[in-house]
């Protein structure tokens, strides 16, 4: 894993506000293409936190691949047209436990950047959550823009969800 990944990660979180619709930029359309959409994954076999935008064919088929290993059969690689749409792939990484999740929520257009917001979700102290390790995965997919390959950017934002008293 790229060791200066945390570090933008940080980067992100001290100098960007969450998404609260004031956000310059023009909002796209993501499709969620994970399988059993819209349900979430919790188990996939991407141990390491990650983000990544996918431009070609092969790299989309490697990844899917790697996050599906060990599921018998494993579900098919959705259709992607990489001439008009792109990829992005969010790994949470593995956990100790249930109750994590990780959502691609929106996407805008800065300029030639694409900016995806993304949703960290960790259970509370009250939470009862199942002993198995998890590796919550989203994976959407966005038109490209008119003026083509686009610079991503992650623009993070993490919750702990609260259970009860």
């Amino acid at each position: 894993m790229n060791r200066t990944l945390p570090i933008l990660f940080a980067a992100v979180l001290l100098t960007s506000c969450p998404h609260n619709g004031l956000r310059p930029g023009a909002p796209i359309d993501l499709t969620r293409i994970t399988p059993g959409a819209p349900a979430r994954v919790y188990y996939s076999g991407l141990r390491d936190a990650g983000r990544t935008a996918v431009f070609d064919a092969a790299t989309f088929e490697t990844v899917w691949q790697h996050a599906f290993k060990g599921l018998d059969p494993a579900p098919p690689v959705p259709a992607v047209d990489f001439s008009r749409e792109f990829v992005i792939v969010a790994a949470l990484g593995e956990r100790s436990s249930g109750g994590y999740a990780i959502d691609v929520t929106g996407a805008a257009l800065q300029g030639n950047v694409v900016v995806a917001d993304v949703l960290t979700t960790s259970p509370g102290k009250t939470c009862v959550v199942t002993r198995a390790l998890s590796q919550p995965l989203d994976i959407v997919k966005l038109p490209l823009p008119a003026s083509g390959r686009p610079e991503v950017s992650f623009l993070e934002q993490s919750v702990v969800r609260d259970c009860g008293p």
